[in-house]
């Protein structure tokens, strides 16, 4: 209870100082790019191809992706898809100064819950495992995307994936 009511006053600041520096409109844009870094992700675990994640995604985000892509997926080839989004939620925003009193960076969690399907075939192009995109099913993941918010070119990026909801947010210190 309490936990939950020093994380809502840490979100609110947040929100307020953010509206201020980024404009009215951030969390839409927010939104916006949170779903694109979320759609590239699965894209590049499926395709194997990372370019288009590095726009998205922390150098540590990226490489995690192509470990789990080497190491449970060879020889494999995936379809993913997203149906449709049942649920994008904003669960937690906080900053931390980082080197002077007006560099920080901004940290938000959220929750996409989607309707999606993964296809997986083998070499020879037949299914493997009961995927269909016939049959999608209800998928929940929270993501962590960070910004450096004393610097306008900046925009926000994956950090942490497959967090909890009870994770506390990423080290900004211990990330490129």
């Amino acid at each position: 209870m309490w936990h939950d009511v020093v994380q809502w006053v840490q979100s609110f600041r947040a929100a307020l100082r953010w509206r201020k520096l980024l404009g009215k409109g951030w969390k839409r844009e927010f939104n916006f790019r949170a779903l694109e870094a979320y759609t590239a992700t699965h894209q590049a675990l499926a395709s194997g191809k990372y370019d288009l994640l590095r726009k998205y995604a922390s150098n540590a985000v990226v490489e995690e992706v192509k470990a789990q892509r080497d190491r449970k997926l060879q020889g494999l080839a995936l379809d993913w898809k997203m149906h449709r989004v049942i649920e994008q939620k904003i669960l937690c925003m906080r900053e931390q100064e980082i080197f002077k009193k007006d560099e920080f960076v901004g940290q938000v969690a959220v929750r996409f819950t989607t309707l999606q399907s993964l296809e997986i075939r083998d070499f020879r192009g037949r299914l493997v495992g009961d995927g269909s995109h016939d049959a999608p099913k209800e998928v929940s993941e929270v993501y962590i995307l960070q910004r450096d918010m004393w610097r306008p070119e900046d925009d926000w990026k994956i950090v942490k994936r497959k967090a909890k909801e009870t994770d506390t947010l990423a080290d900004p210190m211990a990330l490129p």
